[in-house]
Formats: structure tokens, sequence, C-alpha cells
């Protein structure tokens, strides 16, 4: 079996874990500048070395509340389209856990924020949400622009 290797980090309480080779770097808080009219889990841009980065306040875009604003680790992700930073209270640890301790999300959780898991990774005593960001950061996702779903 193959093993994955992730970044482990805390928001709000809970334990998330992205791919390790989905984190460009691990920076300090930086100044966030906000954006009008941009969609509610955008929390503004911040300037990275002449780069313009969007800052991402992932509770709010898993619709869990939102992240505190003593949070002081940017973790800036890179998927197949997009380049953003994840504000985050705490990075924890990278790890490596076998494909064996990562189970797929359970049909139990529903559909709503099932779609942004790979799945969800077992350590010892701890479980933790394997993030899917290229769903979660997908334009065609209507959370993306802010509009709800109509059920």
């Amino acid at each position: 079996m193959e093993n994955l290797q992730i970044v482990v980090f805390k928001v709000g309480g809970l334990e998330y874990a992205v791919g390790i080779e989905q984190v460009q770097e691990i920076i300090d808080r930086v100044e966030i500048t906000r954006v009008p009219h941009a969609p509610g889990f955008i929390l503004g841009v911040f300037n990275l070395r002449g780069k313009i980065v969007p800052a991402i306040d992932l509770l709010v875009r898993l619709g869990l509340g939102s992240t505190s604003q003593d949070a002081q680790i940017i973790v800036e992700v890179s998927t197949e389209n997009h380049t953003v930073g994840i504000l985050v209270d705490d990075v924890i640890e990278t790890t490596e856990v076998p494909a064996t301790d990562i189970e797929p999300p359970s049909v139990m959780i529903g559909d709503g924020n099932q779609k942004y898991l790979k799945g969800i990774v077992k350590k010892g005593n701890r479980l933790m949400s394997l993030l899917d960001l290229d769903a979660l950061l997908s334009k065609e996702d209507s959370a993306y622009t802010g509009e709800r779903q109509v059920s």
C-alpha cells in the first residue's frame, strides 16, 4: 500500500489535512486587503512577494462559522488552477499516513460538505478531514459565488 504525505492544521478547534504536494509554503499572518463583492468565504487578498493571492476563510467555505481573528498562519496551497492562502489557527505537523488509514467520507455526512472531502484520516485516536482542494476551490460550485442551492 502507498503512503500519503499530509500537512495537518487546526481551524476552529477542528483538524484538517491536505496533501503535502499542494502546500507551497507556510507563512506568518500577513495583512489582508478586503475586496468588494468577493464571495463570503474570501477574506480578501494579500501580497506575497509581489504576487496577489486570495485569502480563504475555510470555516466559512465549509459552512461551519468563521475563523478566529487571532489566526496567525497562512497555508499557501496550490491546486491545478488556483493558488490561495488558507487562514488557519495552527499548523500541527507534516506526517505520512498509510492509504489504509484513510477512509472515504461517510454517506451519513450528507451531500453538503462531503464533496469537499477526499476522506477521513485516522491517526492514533485522532480523526481529521482530508480536504479535496480542487472541489473546495471550484468556481463551478454554487457556494463559490455565495449562492444557496435550493433543495
